[in-house]
């Protein structure tokens, strides 16, 4: 899945879908596994991720999630934006 792009179905046939292309404005990097330097991408800065789940949330309730579940969606894509 590409950090660019996130699409969710649930059991009501709604379709959830959102772009972060210009949620954050790090560069995109390319380097192979093991190379010098490290990490094939770039670690997101907490100001980052704090925008990833600004706009994850947004959506989440513009498609009309209860509150609970809109937080735990927005909480989650950070959560696996942060460590992987």
């Amino acid at each position: 899945m590409s950090l660019s792009s996130f699409t969710s179905s649930n059991s009501a046939s709604t379709t959830f879908s959102f772009s972060l292309a210009s949620a954050f404005s790090a560069p995109a990097v390319s380097a192979a596994p093991g190379a010098a330097g490290g990490d094939a991408t770039p670690d997101l800065t907490e100001e980052q991720l704090e925008q990833v789940r600004a706009l994850a949330l947004e959506k989440a309730q513009q498609l009309k999630l209860a509150p609970d579940k809109a937080e735990l969606l927005a909480d989650s894509l950070v959560g696996s934006l942060a460590t992987a």
